[in-house]
């Protein structure tokens, strides 16, 4: 059962798994076990407090269009947070290029669904710093 490529024999692959397990290490490695399990028990509580969150949030029906096919990231939420911040936005905002899901709901939560504290598109822009502020003609 071992790779084609290993070029060790049985015997000697089976000698080097032995090893001096030493007590305090088998402790601290049950305790950094233990609060690995714990960590991703809270994860999955925090996905599923923001889940019933964002339904609460919902104002549009439907679902969003086919986009392209991303790899899931390492920290994404367990449910489908895409289709969530469609049905509160009434947008897909993961069809723009270089946001994610994560980045999205980033996005959302700082400016609300609408962005209503930005009367003016330019203004925003502007105060962002995403283009430069417009130059006024000089008196005369």
């Amino acid at each position: 059962m071992k790779n084609a490529r290993i070029r060790a024999s049985t015997d000697e692959i089976a000698k080097s798994l032995q090893g001096n397990w030493r007590g305090e290490h088998l402790f601290a490695l049950k305790q950094a076990l233990a609060m690995f399990d714990f960590i991703g028990t809270q994860l999955a509580e925090c996905d599923g407090e923001i889940e019933a969150q964002l339904q609460g949030l919902q104002v549009y029906e439907g679902e969003p269009a086919k986009g392209k096919k991303r790899g899931r990231t390492r920290n994404a939420p367990k449910f489908d947070l895409r289709t969530q911040l469609f049905r509160m936005c009434g947008v897909d905002l993961t069809r723009i290029d270089g946001i994610d899901v994560t980045t999205a709901l980033a996005v959302v939560s700082e400016t609300g669904r609408t962005c209503r504290a930005f009367p003016r598109l330019a203004t925003s822009r502007v105060g962002w710093g995403y283009a430069p502020a417009p130059r006024l003609p000089a008196a005369r």
